[in-house]
């Protein structure tokens, strides 16, 4: 394409720190720089070359039914796909693209970058964000388990100075011990929803 030496173009699309396409009928006539390095090929890659040879198989119907979408102008925004580098490494790209009026094809221009790192971040921190959770949830329950074991206990106490049979003294005895080994049970319970502690 004539326009790709326009100086512009090569400002705005050739020095962008991500990757631009151009798509027509399902094949990339034009990949940049940052593109081609984040599928890990080299500068004199031919084009056109298919769409599906960048995307894991897996995401192939969903890419062709986004494309003609895209077309259409009927989907917006950003979409994840498991991309395929020269390796066969798959990582997660996010693909933003929109139709171009280039004569009679179907022509997209996007915009695709490299989230892997991005989707590591966040996974970790939803599980950090669910074990925070746990721990509040433990250390709730906890506190209340230990309110109502304090009730047993103080009403066991009050039955101990009572005058009774032997029998009876044995089951307060036992409901004492009982209180004391739940006790032990809930304290271990909010240590391992805690988690472990940071070493100074």
């Amino acid at each position: 394409m004539n326009s790709m030496d326009d100086s512009t173009f090569r400002l705005l699309v050739e020095e962008s720190p991500d990757g631009h396409f151009i798509l027509e009928d399902g094949e990339f006539t034009y990949l940049n720089s940052a593109a081609l390095r984040m599928f890990g090929w080299d500068e004199d890659l031919p084009t056109p070359l298919a769409v599906t040879k960048f995307v894991d198989p897996r995401d192939h119907p969903r890419l062709e039914r986004n494309i003609l979408l895209r077309q259409s102008g009927s989907l917006q925004g950003p979409v994840v796909y498991r991309a395929r580098h020269r390796s066969g490494e798959i990582f997660a790209v996010e693909v933003h693209s929109v139709a171009l009026g280039v004569g009679t094809t179907r022509t997209l221009h996007g915009t695709v970058r490299d989230v892997s790192e991005r989707q590591v971040m966040e996974a970790e921190l939803s599980r950090q964000g669910q074990s925070d959770m746990t721990s509040r949830l433990v250390g709730g329950t906890a506190h209340d388990l230990n309110n109502l074991l304090a009730v047993v206990q103080a009403s066991a106490e009050l039955l101990e100075e009572d005058s009774l049979s032997e029998g009876a003294r044995a089951a307060v005895t036992r409901i004492l011990d009982s209180v004391q080994d739940s006790k032990v049970k809930i304290h271990q319970l909010t240590e391992l929803g805690a988690g472990p502690r940071e070493k100074t």
